[in-house]
């Protein structure tokens, strides 16, 4: 049974999230925020890319 269970990488979970969270504030037009999670965004992805650590 535990083979059938899927495998979540969380730096992929939490880029997800933040691009979520992103769409959100676009439609709120709050730029500074939108800004933020850009960087966030980033952040995550070179962690996950490796070029970072957690």
């Amino acid at each position: 049974m535990a083979k059938n269970r899927i495998k979540y990488n969380n730096v992929d979970v939490h880029i997800k999230n933040l691009k979520e969270l992103r769409a959100e504030y676009v439609k709120k037009d709050d730029i500074a925020a939108v800004v933020v999670i850009d960087r966030a965004i980033e952040k995550w992805e070179r962690i996950r890319l490796g070029e970072m650590k957690k």
